[in-house]
C-alpha cells in the first residue's frame, strides 16, 4: 500500500526509526504498569521506571503522525498531482479499502486476542493481580474482534488494541475523503478533500482533543493524524511550498498549545517536522544501527498485538516463583522484553511463510493452464 517517493532514503528511514523506536516505548510502558514486575524492579533506576511508565506512553503520537504519513501515501496523491479516477463507485471503493485495512490490522490482531484472553486465565491461576482482565464473556469478545470494543463500553482484553481501533476509525475517515475526491472527475474534489483534512485537523487540535471520554473515538486523534497527511503532503511539495507550510502548521500547532497545553501535541508535531524534512536521512541509511531499526521495524506491528500476553504470562511466573525479590523482577523486566522481541520475530516469520505459502498455491493453478496451452 504505497507510493513511491522520489528516493528509497526518503521512503522509508524515518518511518523505520520512528516504528523500532516508538514499538519498544510502548512495550517498557505496558511492562512498568502491567504485572509485578514493575512495582517491584530496583529502586536505582526508579527515575528511569517512572519515565517508562508515564512519558513513554506518548509514543502513540509518534504512531499517530506516522499512520496518517503511511495512509495518505497510500490514498492520496503528492502535492500538485492530480489523483486517479475511480475504478468503482465512492461507495464500493470505500468499502473495499475499509475491508482490506481492517483484514491488514486484525489479520493477526484476532489471533492476539485469543492469545490474550488465554494468557490472562493461565495468569489468574498462577499468580492472581488487579492488572490481569477478567474472562471475557462471548459479546465482549465479538466487541474486541469487531474493533468495537471502546464505542460500546466493553474492556478490551488486550492492551493497545484501543490503538488499533482507533487506527481502523481514521483510515476509514481518510479513506471516505479519498474516495469523494477521486469519484465524479471534478478538478475541485481535490481542493475541498484537503481542506476538509486541515480543517478537521483544526477542530480537533482545538476542540475534541480536549473532550473529556472522546478518546475512544477518530475525531479525538485526527489532529494528530492530519498532521501526518499534512507532513506527507509537504513533504513532496516544492522547497518554497514546504517551507511556507511548516511554517503554518507550526504556528497552528502552537496557538494550540497556547490555547490548551498538552505534551502530546509537542511529541506530535516534533514527529510532523521529522517527517517532513527527513534530517539526517542519509546519515541513518549509512548507519551501523540501520539494519537494526529495520528489523524491529519489521517485526514491531506483531510485537504491539503479543507484548501484553507475554508481560502478563512472564510477570505471573516471576511473581509467583521470586516474590518480592527486587534483582528477579529486574532481570524479568530485561527478559521479558526479549522474549517480546522474540515473539514478535517469530510471528513475522509465521506470517510471512504463510502469505508466500499462499501465493504460490494461488499461482500453481495459473501456471499450469499456461503449460497446457503450449
Amino acid at each position: 500500500m504505497s507510493l513511491s517517493s522520489s528516493s528509497p532514503v526518503e521512503r522509508d528511514i524515518w518511518i523505520d526509526w520512528g516504528k523500532a523506536l516508538a514499538s519498544q516505548l510502548i512495550v517498557w510502558h505496558h511492562l512498568l504498569i502491567y504485572g509485578p514486575m514493575g512495582r517491584n524492579a530496583t529502586p536505582a533506576a526508579q527515575g528511569l521506571w517512572d519515565w517508562l511508565a508515564d512519558e513513554a506512553r506518548m509514543a502513540v503520537q509518534i504512531f499517530l503522525v506516522m499512520g496518517g504519513y503511511l495512509a495518505a501515501r497510500a490514498l492520496l496523491p503528492p502535492w500538485g498531482q492530480a489523483p486517479k479516477p475511480l475504478r468503482t463507485s465512492a461507495w464500493r471503493s470505500w468499502g473495499r479499502a475499509v475491508r482490506l485495512r481492517y483484514q491488514r490490522l486484525m489479520g493477526l490482531g484476532a489471533l492476539a486476542v485469543g492469545v490474550a484472553v488465554l494468557a490472562a486465565a493461565w495468569t489468574r491461576d498462577i499468580l492472581p493481580d488487579p492488572d490481569t482482565p477478567e474472562a471475557p464473556s462471548g459479546w465482549q469478545w465479538l466487541a474486541n474482534v469487531g474493533l468495537l470494543h471502546d464505542l460500546l463500553g466493553w474492556d478490551s482484553v488486550n492492551a493497545g488494541l484501543w490503538y488499533v481501533a482507533i487506527d481502523w476509525q481514521l483510515f476509514a475517515c481518510l479513506a471516505a475523503l479519498a474516495c469523494w475526491q477521486r469519484s465524479g472527475g471534478r478538478p475541485w474534489r481535490r481542493s475541498v478533500a484537503a481542506w476538509g483534512v486541515m480543517a478537521g485537523g483544526v477542530a480537533a487540535l482545538f476542540w475534541a482533543n480536549l473532550q473529556p471520554g472522546w478518546d475512544v473515538a477518530a475525531p479525538y486523534f485526527w489532529g494528530s493524524y492530519a498532521l501526518g497527511v499534512v507532513a506527507f503532503w509537504l513533504r513532496h511539495a516544492s522547497p518554497a511550498v514546504r517551507q511556507t507550510g511548516a511554517i503554518l502548521l507550526a504556528a497552528t500547532l502552537m496557538l494550540a498549545l497556547m490555547w490548551a497545553w498538552r505534551e502530546r501535541l509537542v511529541w506530535a508535531g516534533l514527529t510532523a517536522g521529522v517527517l517532513i524534512f527527513q534530517p539526517g536521512a542519509r546519515w541513518l541509511a549509512r548507519s551501523a544501527w540501520q539494519p537494526l531499526m529495520r528489523w524491529l521495524a519489521d517485526i514491531s506491528y506483531p510485537v504491539f498485538l503479543f507484548h501484553y500476553s507475554v508481560c502478563m504470562v512472564c510477570g505471573a511466573w516471576v511473581g509467583r516463583m521470586w516474590p518480592g525479590d527486587v534483582a528477579a523482577h529486574t532481570l524479568g523486566l530485561f527478559g521479558t522484553w526479549g522474549l517480546c522481541l522474540l515473539v514478535g520475530w517469530a510471528v513475522t516469520e509465521g506470517e510471512g511463510r504463510w502469505r508466500r505459502a499462499r501465493q504460490a498455491r494461488m499461482a500453481r493453478p495459473v501456471q499450469t493452464c499456461a503449460s497446457l496451452a503450449q
